[in-house]
């Protein structure tokens, strides 16, 4: 393995982004390096620091029926006041609320419509959060869609070439 010191600073700086994104968002990552002969030691030592936690979780949604529908089903959020400020739970709570929409009947949201605010300048190692949704492309709002009607073929055989003739 050949040294570089640009891939030891960007070793170093990936471990800082993480511990970043597990909400050490003060995290400083030193690297010390020692050479030997032909070989070179490095040593990366963690500083986390305070990790930062969640102080208030609100959301605002500029469509009403999705807002109803979201509202119904906060219960559910893992996203607490006072829990550990972690961006993969952010992200697993954008996906679980556009999968519950899709289920709905929204079959056009994403969970890139939601995106976060966090707020950290309240130098008390907390964070408020708003989760907001991007406007919609279009002024009709997001779109829920119906089946109307359902026809159920029992005794439908895919595999049978039969089926053409006994189901049209």
């Amino acid at each position: 393995v050949i040294y570089s010191g640009r891939l030891a600073e960007l070793s170093a700086s990936q471990m800082q982004r993480q511990l970043s994104n597990q909400g050490y968002l003060d995290a400083v990552v030193d690297t010390m390096q020692e050479a030997k002969g032909k070989k070179m030691k490095l040593t990366y030592q963690l500083h986390p620091g305070t990790p930062y936690h969640v102080r208030k979780y609100e959301y605002t949604l500029y469509d009403e029926r999705v807002s109803r529908i979201l509202s119904r089903f906060q219960r559910f959020t893992s996203i607490r006041e006072g829990i550990m400020f972690d961006k993969a739970v952010l992200e697993e709570e954008r996906d679980r609320m556009s999968n519950m929409l899709r289920n709905l009947g929204y079959y056009t949201f994403s969970k890139e419509n939601l995106y976060y605010r966090a707020d950290t300048t309240l130098n008390s190692h907390q964070v408020d959060l708003y989760l907001t949704p991007r406007e919609p492309p279009d002024s009709t709002g997001f779109h829920r869609y119906n089946f109307r009607n359902v026809t159920i073929w029992s005794g439908y055989d895919p595999v049978n070439d039969d089926n053409e003739e006994n189901f049209q």
